[in-house]
């Protein structure tokens, strides 16, 4: 097990190919739930 002075203090760098890494994921994220909802709703209205 590590303790926190084992940890460097320093955060990674931030390399724009690191930052855009992050939003892809959070892009394709979002996109996913947003495509469950819409199936969701299409399915409640199908019901009705």
């Amino acid at each position: 097990m590590t303790t926190p002075q084992d940890q460097p203090q320093n955060p990674p760098h931030l390399t724009p190919e690191y930052v855009e890494a992050i939003l892809a994921r959070i892009r394709d994220y979002a996109l996913c739930s947003d495509l469950r909802m819409y199936a969701w709703a299409r399915r409640r209205t199908a019901q009705d």
